[in-house]
């Protein structure tokens, strides 16, 4: 075995969207001698098992449910052939292809890629299971995040699922539970339903979607019930009983009621924490908060030179998020000025069920517990020319603004591509781009952007469509 440690310039622990990026950024930055290490293929958590392969199922399930827009046309489909393992297979082509990717630019920008899980056996040392050791005066650490789970309940990938099981699945369960309704849930929901499995949703919040806009949120509750999705809302698991291929779940509903109900998969979507326990933090001086590795706010820890990014420290647990910190903390490190900060308080969020629900800044909820002051416009998509063409009519666009016009406090979009419109709103938030100007944009007719158009008019009080 060979024990001499490789030295490099710069090393970057994971090679998801915080990570890969951050690499590339300080490339291009002229940092030379950067080595990535990551345990899985590279794009991380995201590309292989989250967002990239569940959009993929949700393209698939869309396919699969507009059928039933074919059948009023006269089409007579016959679905008994149908094998979700293709559509499993599907969504494994196209993380190989965005994986193989991320491995092209490393290699054209002439970064090192190690796929070895290491671990810190000092500040700036680290060492793989096979003994390979590294070391850097400058590391990042971007080792996401893992699923989190609920008191005494074990994952365990066969009957109790992660995300990532539920994107393992070759076969389609007849009977599931999704304990949690935040994006990964909703979607599940939305992806298992659409292929005709029965699904119920416990959430112990009044709400689903609990962090998001609640006209949003009873939006999505109301259409899937409509579908036949049971939720049970201020709800809580009580107990798991294991019996062969089911499981038996007593739940307690919000009235008090107790209701047993048999599972052939339940998925726990309750979240994500930091993945920290098999970095070796221990080993070093780096400071954990709350679960979270301890940094400040250029993503430096207290140990000079160490930086981490992306879920494993506490801002928002998003890729695009993830992806902007990676490029702020190569910027710091080469020395960069001018850099601009996030403002986490106006990211957007994405939802991909179906209608979509996207969203940045404050909701209404919020701007009433710190008892700021409001104004709101609601466009409907029912009055929107394209929306009504194509039968996409359920949905608003939703703004928050000061009373003076000036400020916008929060954009929330439910509805057909809501995650792509919402872009709009939030490039007129960020350049500063009055109501009035924005307004008198001419917007091609009939699109659904003409919203956020119609939208600017109504803060201005001239809009004519409404």
């Amino acid at each position: 075995m060979n024990n001499e440690k490789k030295k490099f310039d710069l090393i970057v622990i994971g090679a998801g969207p915080a990570g890969y990026v951050a690499a590339l950024r300080a490339s291009q930055l002229g940092i030379k001698n950067i080595c990535v290490v990551e345990k899985d293929r590279p794009g991380g958590v995201c590309l292989n098992w989250g967002c990239i392969p569940s959009k993929s199922l949700i393209h698939s399930a869309e396919t699969f449910d507009s059928r039933k827009d074919l059948e009023k046309m006269g089409v007579k489909i016959d679905i008994t052939g149908f094998n979700f393992g293709s559509v499993y297979k599907q969504s494994r082509k196209v993380t190989d292809i965005l994986s193989r990717g991320v491995a092209f630019l490393l290699k054209k920008n002439n970064i090192t890629l190690i796929q070895k899980e290491f671990k810190f056996v000092s500040d700036y040392e680290l060492e793989s299971e096979d003994g390979e050791k590294i070391t850097a005066e400058k590391i990042i650490i971007a080792s996401g995040a893992v699923p989190r789970s609920i008191p005494n309940v074990d994952i365990d990938e066969d009957l109790i699922i992660s995300s990532k099981g539920a994107l393992s699945l070759t076969t389609l369960p007849s009977k599931v539970l999704i304990v949690g309704s935040g994006a990964i849930g909703v979607e599940f929901a939305f992806i298992w339903n659409s292929f005709g499995v029965e699904v119920h949703i416990v959430e112990i919040m009044e709400n689903i979607l609990p962090m998001e806009d609640e006209e949003s949120a009873l939006l999505i509750r109301n259409l899937f019930e409509k579908k036949g999705i049971k939720i049970f809302t201020k709800a809580s698991i009580d107990k798991i009983e294991k019996n062969g291929n089911k499981s038996s779940v007593s739940i307690t509903a919000n009235d008090g009621t107790k209701i047993m109900e048999e599972y052939e998969k339940i998925l726990i979507a309750t979240g994500r924490k930091a993945s920290t326990e098999a970095l070796g933090i221990e080993n070093t001086s780096i400071q954990l908060e709350k679960g979270f590795i301890k940094v400040n706010e250029r993503f430096m820890t207290n140990v000079a030179g160490i930086y981490a990014i992306g879920d494993v420290i506490n801002t928002l647990q998003l890729a695009h998020v993830g992806s902007r910190e990676g490029e702020l903390a190569a910027e710091y490190i080469s020395g960069k000025k001018d850099i601009h900060a996030i403002d986490y308080n106006f990211v957007p969020k994405c939802i991909y069920c179906q209608p979509e629900v996207a969203s940045f800044g404050f909701t209404e909820k919020q701007l009433k517990a710190n008892n700021v002051s409001y104004r709101k416009v609601n466009f409907p998509y029912r009055i929107n020319g394209k929306s009504v063409s194509s039968e996409s009519t359920n949905g608003f666009v939703k703004v928050l603004y000061e009373e003076n016009k000036k400020n916008i406090l929060g954009a929330h979009v439910a509805g057909h591509n809501a995650t792509e419109i919402i872009h709009e709103l939030l490039l007129i938030k960020e350049a500063n781009i009055a109501p009035q100007k924005a307004g008198n944009i001419i917007h091609a007719h009939p699109t659904l952007s003409e919203m956020i158009m119609e939208s600017m008019k109504m803060i201005e009080g001239c809009a004519v469509n409404v």
